[in-house]
């Protein structure tokens, strides 16, 4: 997968980074576990983060799994 630069307003979208986060788990095969692993967070939060865009992953956990990801971790 590719993803925008930084400076990319997209980052910006809470919907953009939910869409990201499922697409992530979707390709690599990730469980909720193994994000929570990954980005260094509890359960519940990382599946708030699936289904509720009150609560979206932020731009910071985002970066971080796609760097664990892209370190071939998974």
């Amino acid at each position: 997968m590719t993803f925008p630069d930084h400076t990319d307003p997209c980052w910006q979208s809470a919907d953009w980074r939910t869409e990201t986060l499922l697409a992530l788990m979707k390709t690599y095969r990730l469980s909720i576990s193994a994000v929570c692993d990954l980005t260094d967070t509890k359960y519940s939060t990382v599946a708030c983060w699936r289904k509720s865009v009150d609560r979206p992953i932020s731009i910071a956990h985002l970066k971080a799994l796609m760097f664990e990801l892209g370190r071939g971790l998974v």
